[in-house]
């Protein structure tokens, strides 16, 4: 990506040029910067309403860097907030991965349920083995 700075009626204007993989530039205008910044502020809305669970992390130092730098562009406003932005982008990102893991999930806790029910039938007692004799 580069910075293209053109001079139009005595102004000095910047505009966003991307170099697509055939080599060819594509300039962003302000409609699609103003797009895509709404589309970032709903984003971190949405990332940051209803919080009301505290998860301690470790993260290494790339992902500390990560966290700072949207801290330091005022995208977000505490190392918090980046972390459940990056968090909620990164589960809207693999939606299908969730799904499948919440799928596998449920068929496991009622795996474990039916084991616990034939481990513990209603009278209590352990199944016994029947005597082949």
């Amino acid at each position: 990506m580069e910075s293209d700075a053109n001079e139009t009626g005595g102004k000095k204007k910047e505009k966003i040029v991307i170099l697509r993989s055939d080599g060819e530039a594509h300039g962003l205008g302000d409609d699609v910067l103003a797009a895509a910044g709404e589309a970032l502020e709903g984003a971190l809305t949405s990332a940051l309403s209803n919080r009301e669970h505290v998860v301690m992390v470790r993260v290494n130092t790339e992902m500390l860097e990560k966290l700072d730098m949207l801290v330091e562009s005022s995208i977000c406003t505490s190392r918090s907030s980046a972390a459940a932005f990056i968090l909620q982008e990164g589960i809207q990102a693999n939606a299908s991965f969730f799904a499948s893991v919440e799928e596998a999930t449920k068929k496991m806790v009622a795996l474990k349920s039916d084991l616990k029910r034939k481990a513990h039938p209603a009278s209590g007692d352990l199944p016994h083995k029947e005597d082949s004799a």
